[in-house]
């Protein structure tokens, strides 16, 4: 999943447990944004990057209002179709 690797590109590394980065693929992995390790330059790496894949546009901001990881997978799929 593309998603999985704009995390790990941008330095998030809740992911980088093989069994909960499949997890999550799978979709039975939640993590609330907030709790996970994205400062200011890896907030910024993530919008650039579902703008650039997925033509998402997000700003820093906006991703602790998405509140979790599964909610931003919706929400990419869901502009994305």
């Amino acid at each position: 999943m593309v998603i999985t690797e704009v995390l790990r590109d941008s330095g998030v590394f809740d992911l980088r447990d093989q069994n909960v980065e499949k997890e999550f693929i799978d979709g039975c992995y939640d993590a609330r944004l907030e709790v996970m390790d994205i400062d200011s330059l890896a907030a910024m790496e993530i919008c650039i990057a579902l703008e650039a894949n997925w033509d998402t546009p997000f700003m820093p901001e906006d991703l602790l209002r998405v509140g979790s990881l599964q909610t931003l997978v919706r929400i990419v799929l869901e502009a994305a179709s």
